[in-house]
C-alpha cells in the first residue's frame, strides 16, 4: 500500500506557515519564475484550520482533509515566542479579510513589479501570511508583504521548521475519509459560506455607489457605520441587512454564521453524518490502522468544530456590544445568528465526541440532541427545496 503526506494538527500552533508545491501548471510557473521550490503558502489559525489566498479567494481550509503526494515539497515554519495575544490578533486579522478575491496581479507583481496594483483589494498566498504578521508589527520576510513570495518565506531567518508537523499515512485510509466527506469539502472551498454570500448578493444589487464591494458580512456592516454613507442611508440599510439576516436564520436554522465555518460545514455534510453517528461507522474501515485514523480524524474534526464555535462566541459578545452602542439592527441580527449557530454546533460536537468515546452522552441525552437537530435539519432542507 502506498502512503501520502498529511499534516498533524496537534503539532501546529496558530501562526504557523505551511509551504507546499503544487503539481498544476500555475504552480510550476510560479516556481520557475521565482527560482524556488515552493509555490503556495497558508497560515494556520487554530485546531487544524488554516487560511489561504487561493482561487477563488481568501478561504479557510481544514488541513487534515488535505493530502500531499510524497514527491511534493511540504514544510511547516514557525515564529517562536509569540504571545497568546499576538496569536489572537493574527486570527482576528485573517477573519477580517475572509473571502477577499485572489490577487492574480499581486502574485504576478512579485516577479514583474510593473503589474502590481496598489489599489488591488485582493491577496495572494504568501502576501496574506506576511500581512498577517505585519498586522502585529512583526516581519517574517525581509520584503514587505506585497513583494513576499513563498520562497522568500522558505529562506527567511525569522522562521524555523517544525518537522514533526508532517506525517505519512496510508493512501487508502485517507481516501476513505475523503469519500465520507463527499463533495462537501470541495464545495466549501469553492463557495465559502453560501448563506452569507446570499445576503451580500442581494445587497450588492442595490447598494449606493459610496459602498465598496463587501467581501464578507462584517465588511458590509462596518461600512454602515464608518462614515461611508450618511446617517439616513445607514439607518435604512441597517434595517435591510438586519431583516435579511433574521429571515435567513428563520428559514435555514443550520446556516453557518459569519466567519470560519469549514469544520462545521464538513461535520454537517449529508454524507458524513450518517457515518459518524451510527454503529455502521465501524464497518467503514477494514483494518485497525485505518479505523484508528478514522477515529483520530473525527476527534480532530470536533476539536476544530469547538474552536470555530469558541471564536464565534467571542464575536457574539462583540456584536452585542456594538448593537447596544450603535442601536443597530444588523449587529443585533448577527449576534442572534451567531448565538443560535454556536448552540447548534456545540451539540453536534457532543455527538461527534460520543461517536469516538461511547458513553460521553447518556442514551437519553443523545436521543434528545439528535431529535432536536433532526427537526432543524428537516426545516433547513425543506426551505432549501422550496
Amino acid at each position: 500500500m502506498s502512503s501520502i503526506a498529511v499534516l498533524r494538527p496537534e503539532a501546529l500552533l496558530p501562526g504557523d506557515i505551511i509551504l507546499s508545491t503544487g503539481e498544476n501548471k500555475v504552480s510550476w510557473l510560479i516556481r520557475a519564475a521565482t527560482s524556488g521550490s515552493f509555490s503556495h503558502a497558508a497560515l494556520h489559525v487554530g485546531s487544524g484550520i488554516a487560511v489561504e489566498a487561493n482561487d477563488p479567494g481568501v478561504i479557510p481550509v481544514f488541513l487534515p482533509a488535505v493530502s500531499y503526494e510524497t514527491n511534493v515539497r511540504l514544510r511547516v515554519l514557525r515564529v517562536h515566542g509569540l504571545s497568546q495575544r499576538q496569536r489572537d490578533e493574527l486570527v482576528s486579522f485573517v477573519w477580517s479579510v475572509l473571502f477577499r478575491p485572489y490577487s492574480v496581479k499581486g502574485a504576478a507583481g512579485t516577479v514583474l513589479p510593473s503589474l502590481r496594483d496598489q489599489k488591488d483589494p485582493g491577496y495572494f498566498c504568501s502576501q496574506l501570511a506576511a500581512a498577517a504578521y505585519e498586522s502585529i508589527s512583526l516581519r517574517i520576510s525581509d520584503l514587505p508583504s506585497p513583494e513576499c513570495k513563498p520562497n522568500d518565506l522558505a529562506i527567511s531567518s525569522h522562521l524555523t521548521e517544525v518537522a514533526e508537523a508532517v506525517q505519512h499515512v496510508e493512501r487508502d485510509a485517507h481516501a476513505a475519509i475523503a469519500r465520507l466527506m463527499g463533495g462537501s469539502y470541495e464545495q466549501y472551498l469553492k463557495d465559502g459560506n453560501n448563506y452569507e454570500r446570499s445576503i451580500l448578493s442581494v445587497c450588492a444589487k442595490h447598494l449606493p455607489p459610496q459602498f465598496s464591494t463587501p467581501f464578507n458580512l462584517y465588511d458590509l456592516v462596518r461600512q454602515l457605520f464608518d462614515g461611508t454613507v450618511d446617517c439616513d442611508t445607514s439607518a435604512t440599510w441597517d434595517n435591510v441587512v438586519g431583516g435579511l439576516i433574521k429571515q435567513l436564520v428563520t428559514d435555514y436554522p443550520l446556516a453557518p454564521c459569519p466567519g470560519i465555518g469549514v469544520a462545521s460545514s464538513l461535520a454537517n455534510a449529508d454524507n458524513w453524518l450518517p457515518a459518524a453517528f451510527t454503529p455502521t461507522r465501524d464497518t467503514l474501515m477494514h483494518d485497525h490502522a485505518s479505523h484508528r485514523y478514522y477515529k483520530d480524524f473525527v476527534t480532530t474534526l470536533f476539536t476544530a468544530y469547538n474552536w470555530e464555535a469558541t471564536r464565534w462566541l467571542a464575536d457574539h459578545e462583540r456584536m452585542i456590544a456594538e448593537a447596544k452602542k450603535l442601536e443597530s439592527k444588523s449587529f443585533e441580527a448577527i449576534a442572534m445568528w451567531i448565538g443560535l449557530a454556536t448552540a447548534n454546533r456545540f451539540q453536534y460536537a457532543a455527538l461527534l465526541r460520543n461517536c469516538t468515546e461511547p458513553g460521553f452522552l447518556s442514551d437519553a441525552e443523545r436521543e434528545k440532541i439528535r431529535s432536536r437537530l433532526r427537526k432543524l435539519q428537516e426545516r433547513h432542507y425543506s426551505a432549501d427545496k422550496n
